[in-house]
């Protein structure tokens, strides 16, 4: 906790596959105000999941202590992104009788509907990440957001459960570890992105929201203001700079730069007269090729 026992100092660790971002907030009265950031270059993880555990730490403690200089505050409790292929979803419903004598929905009714929708049969080496509400439905009416007051006698949850391998979660939360931070939490990628970026009525009307990074793309279908669907897509911008590099012959190195600074994913936006300036490499002159032939590499990759 902060020295006014209002605030509370919080961390949040985005894992990705060619970098680790931190960000530290100060918590008060139910907001939360950003006030570093960090970010470093890491090796650690392939398509989200962590392959070599001392450079992620590594590259956390970077993040992080730029985070902090940054704020001006140590970092607090640490909640973490987690994502990758290991990540699987799935639809489940549960009923329960209502407790009270009079009818009135509870908080204990809504616990007990949620814990017994989580009860479903997992591989052994998979853990619950998340039960997500979908909605509820009181004896048979069925769109209901918040059934806590209402009466009724029969209480229906639909929930989306997100689960992940047990050693890539415990891999993600030993790395946060180890990096001197204390663990708060996890949350998934594609669900911390939608709740970053989208309005309330965008997710209202419907909206899928993808994030692209370097080895995964993470997807989130949200209606009704509802996660109906979650993904992760090993595919990502790495495979982007791969295609250049090979349609181009260049290092991958120098690829990322083209990608970075004249990539498109639409061919017809770009003029027929513009040029890119390839770089000089392995004793090879410095050569102009047409932007379009870069974004003719790019724009089926993305389709």
């Amino acid at each position: 906790m902060n020295e006014n026992a209002n605030e509370e100092i919080l961390t949040a660790v985005d894992l990705g596959t060619t970098k680790i971002c931190a960000l530290i907030g100060v918590a008060r009265e139910g907001s939360l105000a950003v006030q570093g950031m960090g970010q470093a270059t890491c090796h650690g993880l392939q398509k989200g999941t962590v392959t070599d555990i001392e450079i992620t730490v590594e590259a956390i403690v970077r993040a992080v202590r730029e985070a902090e200089q940054q704020a001006g505050v140590k970092a607090g409790l640490a909640f973490a992104s987690i994502g990758g292929s290991h990540i699987h979803t799935a639809s489940s419903q549960a009923m329960v009788a209502v407790g009270k004598k009079d009818h009135e929905i509870t908080d204990e009714d809504f616990r007990r509907v949620i814990e017994q929708a989580q009860n479903i049969s997992l591989p052994s080496d998979h853990e619950i990440l998340h039960a997500i509400v979908q909605e509820f439905s009181v004896d048979n009416q069925d769109g209901i957001r918040n059934p806590v007051g209402m009466y009724g006698t029969k209480l229906e949850a639909r929930v989306r459960i997100v689960t992940g391998a047990i050693t890539c979660i415990q891999n993600v939360i030993r790395s946060v570890q180890r990096a001197g931070l204390p663990f708060g939490g996890l949350i998934l990628q594609a669900l911390a992105a939608e709740k970053a970026v989208l309005t309330p009525e965008e997710r209202e009307l419907g909206v899928v929201c993808l994030d692209i990074g370097g080895g995964t793309t993470d997807l989130a279908v949200i209606t009704g203001r509802s996660l109906r669907h979650t993904a992760v897509i090993t595919l990502g911008g790495n495979n982007i700079t791969k295609d250049i590099s090979f349609g181009l012959r260049i290092p991958f190195h120098s690829a990322e730069d083209i990608k970075r600074s004249a990539g498109c994913c639409l061919a017809s936006e770009v003029g027929e007269q513009e040029i890119v300036e390839i770089p000089a490499a392995a004793g090879r002159q410095p050569r102009a090729v047409p932007r379009r032939a870069v974004v003719r590499i790019i724009e089926p990759r993305i389709e």
